[in-house]
């Protein structure tokens, strides 16, 4: 095994949710980190980090990514939107990761984070554009390895604590789009492990590798649990999917889109992954109900601080 100490990795996209997770965990496991973003100033509390510096810079210039790149050992694309146009889409999830590939040809590995159910025939612009960039990013002469983990959870997240949110506004009742649509619910600091893991085992090279939790969860079920958590009483509606692609044409045309028919069509494709590739990792698989109840609150603070002490501060993500 490798060991990724003093290596110098740049990480693209990494003021996002995973990208905050994962640059703290490779600073503390003593790596020199540089985080490249439009506006890094969004994660100020890595700013902490004495390992950690931010670059400002957009991926679709050329010439900001070269300089970027230039002294790496490593390079990890988190870079994604699960919403967007098709050109801006198309930039970001094949554009970007073909110049990467070319770009970064001399470097000592790249780590791809790209989407559970991707596939060239996806109903969705987001799968079969985050196929597309696999397949781009395959042809670096690097070494590389790409990632694909299922919904990803922790605190922060746009999942537990979207719909925590929905369902606090829903007025009694709450509709369920893709009410059976099935998930292995992943937890962020798992994935940020894996990233670190197949840095360091040089045997995974080349590969792709799905990441997914341990458990199966519905669409049904994340909302039934999320509303158990907060204790409210909500009717779970299943939407018949007619009315859903209708749902997601109409919220599609507000601002910031909550919701789209691309998104619809993501759901009509499961991944329920399993664990199988994180505990082939050595990474031991977090459940859901060992992290969502704290940040949704409903663990009482003192529990919160007595897990805190008890695990020697944590996972970094811990409240």
């Amino acid at each position: 095994m490798f060991s990724i100490r003093d290596k110098r990795i740049v990480v693209f996209g990494g003021t996002g949710f995973i990208g905050r997770e994962l640059i703290t965990r490779l600073a503390r496991s003593g790596a020199y980190v540089t985080l490249f973003a439009r506006h890094p100033q969004r994660c100020q509390e890595l700013g902490v980090l004495q390992r950690v510096r931010a670059v400002t810079g957009d991926v679709r210039d050329p010439l900001a990514v070269a300089r970027a790149l230039a002294g790496q050992h490593v390079a990890v694309n988190l870079v994604g939107v699960l919403a967007a146009p098709p050109k801006p889409m198309r930039a970001l999830h094949v554009d970007w990761p073909a110049r990467l590939a070319e770009g970064g040809s001399a470097l000592e590995h790249i780590v791809h984070v790209s989407a559970a159910g991707a596939n060239s025939s996806g109903p969705s612009r987001y799968l079969a554009t985050k196929h597309e960039g696999e397949a781009r990013l395959r042809e670096t002469a690097a070494p590389w390895t790409i990632l694909a983990p299922s919904v990803v959870f922790g605190p922060g997240d746009t999942l537990f604590n979207r719909f925590a949110s929905l369902l606090r506004m829903a007025p009694g009742v709450m509709p369920v789009v893709r009410a059976q649509a099935r998930f292995s619910p992943v937890y962020v600091g798992d994935v940020a492990e894996a990233v670190i893991a197949v840095l360091t085992r040089p045997d995974y090279a080349g590969q792709r590798i799905e990441l997914g939790g341990p458990e199966a969860w519905t669409m049904r079920g994340i909302l039934a649990y999320t509303c158990r958590q907060l204790g409210l009483k909500r009717l779970l509606v299943d939407v018949p999917d007619p009315l859903a692609r209708l749902q997601g044409a109409v919220m599609g045309l507000l601002p910031g889109q909550p919701f789209s028919t691309d998104q619809y069509r993501s759901l009509t494709v499961d991944t329920d992954v399993g664990d199988a590739a994180l505990s082939a990792l050595g990474i031991e698989p977090a459940a859901v109900e060992a992290h969502v109840p704290f940040y949704l609150g409903a663990v009482s603070r003192q529990a919160q601080f007595d897990r805190f002490r008890r695990e020697g501060g944590g996972p970094t993500t811990t409240p």
